[in-house]
Protein backbone atom coordinates (compact mmCIF):
# COMPACT_ATOMS: atom_id res chain seq x y z
CA UNK A 1 0.00 0.00 0.00
CA UNK A 2 3.06 2.63 0.56
CA UNK A 3 4.47 2.64 -2.36
CA UNK A 4 1.35 2.71 -4.30
CA UNK A 5 0.06 5.20 -1.84
CA UNK A 6 3.27 7.81 -2.24
CA UNK A 7 2.50 7.67 -6.14
CA UNK A 8 -1.19 8.33 -5.75
CA UNK A 9 -0.35 10.90 -3.75
CA UNK A 10 2.49 12.91 -6.07
CA UNK A 11 0.52 12.38 -9.06
CA UNK A 12 -2.70 13.93 -7.38
CA UNK A 13 -0.48 17.28 -6.37
CA UNK A 14 1.83 17.27 -8.82
CA UNK A 15 4.34 18.84 -7.40
CA UNK A 16 1.79 21.45 -5.30
CA UNK A 17 2.38 22.25 -2.11
CA UNK A 18 0.28 20.24 0.35
CA UNK A 19 0.14 22.29 3.35
CA UNK A 20 1.59 26.29 3.79
CA UNK A 21 5.25 24.55 4.12
CA UNK A 22 5.19 21.59 2.61
CA UNK A 23 5.67 20.38 -1.25
CA UNK A 24 5.58 17.31 -2.50
CA UNK A 25 7.68 16.55 -5.77
CA UNK A 26 5.97 15.82 -8.90
CA UNK A 27 6.49 12.29 -10.22
CA UNK A 28 8.67 12.99 -12.81
CA UNK A 29 11.10 15.14 -10.22
CA UNK A 30 11.64 12.66 -7.93
CA UNK A 31 14.95 11.15 -10.17
CA UNK A 32 16.48 14.51 -10.36
CA UNK A 33 15.47 15.68 -6.64
CA UNK A 34 16.90 12.39 -5.58
CA UNK A 35 19.96 12.93 -7.89
CA UNK A 36 21.10 16.32 -6.89
CA UNK A 37 20.27 15.83 -2.99
CA UNK A 38 22.56 12.64 -3.23
CA UNK A 39 20.17 10.52 -1.21
CA UNK A 40 20.97 7.71 -2.08
CA UNK A 41 24.44 8.48 -1.25
CA UNK A 42 23.88 10.17 2.19
CA UNK A 43 20.91 7.59 3.30
CA UNK A 44 20.95 4.91 1.69
CA UNK A 45 17.56 2.80 0.98
CA UNK A 46 15.32 6.23 1.76
CA UNK A 47 13.84 8.52 -0.90
CA UNK A 48 13.46 12.47 -1.09
CA UNK A 49 9.59 12.84 -1.71
CA UNK A 50 9.21 16.55 -0.82
CA UNK A 51 10.76 19.74 1.13
CA UNK A 52 9.74 22.37 3.84
CA UNK A 53 10.48 25.23 1.50
CA UNK A 54 13.14 25.88 4.52
CA UNK A 55 16.38 23.75 3.47
CA UNK A 56 14.73 20.50 4.60
CA UNK A 57 13.84 17.22 2.71
CA UNK A 58 10.78 15.03 3.36
CA UNK A 59 12.33 11.53 3.62
CA UNK A 60 10.95 8.05 3.46
CA UNK A 61 12.19 4.55 2.74
CA UNK A 62 12.25 3.36 -0.84
CA UNK A 63 8.62 1.20 -0.59
CA UNK A 64 7.65 4.54 2.17
CA UNK A 65 6.20 1.70 4.20
CA UNK A 66 7.57 3.04 7.06
CA UNK A 67 7.79 6.45 8.92
CA UNK A 68 7.87 10.34 7.37
CA UNK A 69 10.99 12.20 8.41
CA UNK A 70 12.38 15.32 7.86
CA UNK A 71 16.10 16.45 7.75
CA UNK A 72 18.26 18.86 6.69
CA UNK A 73 19.35 18.86 3.62
CA UNK A 74 22.93 19.91 5.04
CA UNK A 75 23.21 16.66 7.31
CA UNK A 76 21.16 13.62 5.59
CA UNK A 77 22.62 10.83 7.52
CA UNK A 78 19.76 8.61 9.01
CA UNK A 79 20.98 9.77 12.57
CA UNK A 80 20.16 13.18 11.54
CA UNK A 81 16.21 12.39 10.81
CA UNK A 82 12.92 13.50 12.46
CA UNK A 83 10.07 11.64 12.99
CA UNK A 84 6.99 13.14 11.16
CA UNK A 85 4.31 10.55 11.29
CA UNK A 86 4.79 6.54 11.94
CA UNK A 87 3.31 6.62 8.17
CA UNK A 88 2.09 8.25 4.92
CA UNK A 89 -1.61 7.93 5.88
CA UNK A 90 -1.01 9.31 9.44
CA UNK A 91 0.99 11.95 8.31
CA UNK A 92 -2.02 12.75 5.45
CA UNK A 93 -4.58 12.67 8.34
CA UNK A 94 -2.92 15.80 10.45
CA UNK A 95 -2.34 18.13 7.20
CA UNK A 96 1.25 17.56 6.36
CA UNK A 97 1.74 19.01 9.61
CA UNK A 98 5.71 19.34 10.48
CA UNK A 99 5.59 19.66 14.15
CA UNK A 100 4.19 18.71 17.30
CA UNK A 101 1.79 21.24 17.57
CA UNK A 102 -1.36 19.31 18.53
CA UNK A 103 -2.77 18.71 15.46
CA UNK A 104 0.73 16.45 14.42
CA UNK A 105 3.06 14.00 15.80
CA UNK A 106 6.11 14.98 17.96
CA UNK A 107 9.75 15.28 16.26
CA UNK A 108 11.67 12.52 17.26
CA UNK A 109 15.33 11.44 16.42
CA UNK A 110 15.34 8.12 14.50
CA UNK A 111 15.71 5.18 16.61
CA UNK A 112 19.00 3.73 17.43
CA UNK A 113 18.35 0.35 15.81
CA UNK A 114 17.25 1.89 12.40
CA UNK A 115 20.40 3.95 12.09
Amino acid sequence: MGRLELENLLRENNGGMVSDQVRLYALDELEERNECYQTSEYCPGFITIGDDSGGRAIICDVECDGPIYVVDHGSMAPTDFEELAPGLTAWKAVNFTLNGDGRGYPLRPLPADQE
